[in-house]
């Protein structure tokens, strides 16, 4: 009779076990399938990023288009940055809200651009927090096939009387590990071949300051991975991944956090120009 217990407590948390699996793999399924789907979006994004050890906060209103690559984005004091592929000699247009009242055009993967941030206008919107989640899953499916730790998901909460799944994913192989700088390769391209936070590069080496200030055979401090855990609130209404917080070995790396979000609207024609009506290029 006892024996006859343990075995059913024992079937019945294998159970739940693998339902908690295949819950978190088919809510994850979902959102890799839906962020497919985005040929454009509008959102608000509030923020805050680790930098120099303190997390500095932010917040715009973005809109974006896939093809050609277009983006708008307003900060919260009024700047306006405008993005076209093909468009102003790849460089982005600014309108700096104040001083020294004229627009400017930056490249917008240079060091001004990419001041204060941990990352540029190509990596707006939901495809790069998909990818890092899709990758580390695939990565390391078999440990997360044996074990709950890994990918979690951790029950629904109501926010600002939306619905939300919680996720998350603990990354235990995650460490920092020496690489030796190949020909003609910069940080940037390092962080987007690995899919790693750049940032984090210039942060674990006081001999980089800039994203270009590395040299061929230069052995450097990178992260093996984005991140040691991933925590994802996925909405129910659009099964996206609309707040988001990113663990490194020091603690808390970046939070963002996405409201009024609009998946493919309609644009108008000159939307992505700097003479739209609602812009003040």
């Amino acid at each position: 009779m006892f024996r006859h217990i343990i075995l059913l407590l024992f079937i019945g948390l294998f159970g739940a076990f693998i339902k908690g699996q295949d819950y978190s793999y088919q809510l994850l399924q979902q959102m890799i399938g839906e962020a497919s789907k985005i040929d454009a979006a509008t959102y608000h994004v509030d923020k805050e990023e680790r930098m120099d050890g303190e997390m500095k906060a932010g917040a715009s209103d973005v809109k974006y288009k896939r093809y050609p690559y277009s983006i708008y984005v307003k900060q919260k004091k009024g700047v306006e940055v405008l993005y076209v592929d093909g468009f102003n000699h790849g460089k982005a247009l600014i309108n700096p809200g104040g001083f020294p009242w004229i627009n400017i055009s930056l490249d917008p993967m240079g060091s001004i651009m990419r001041k204060g941030q941990h990352h540029t206008i190509h990596e707006a919107g939901f495809d790069m927090i998909i990818a890092i989640i899709n990758k580390l899953y695939k990565k390391y499916r078999p440990k997360v096939d044996k074990t709950s730790d890994i990918l979690k998901y951790e029950g629904i909460i109501n926010k600002h009387g939306e619905i939300y799944y919680k996720l998350s994913f603990k990354n235990l192989d995650y460490k920092i590990i020496d690489y030796k700088m190949k020909e003609d390769e910069t940080v940037y391209e390092v962080a987007k071949r690995m899919l790693i936070p750049a940032y984090r590069v210039i942060e674990l080496n006081d001999n980089i300051s800039e994203y270009h200030d590395v040299k061929p055979g230069m052995t450097v401090r990178i992260p093996n991975d984005y991140a040691s855990e991933i925590k994802v609130l996925m909405s129910k209404k659009t099964s996206l991944p609309e707040h988001i917080e990113i663990y490194d070995e020091n603690g808390l790396f970046e939070i963002f956090d996405f409201s009024n979000v609009i998946i493919n609207p309609a644009f108008d024609s000159d939307e992505f120009s700097k003479s739209y009506k609602d812009y003040k290029f």
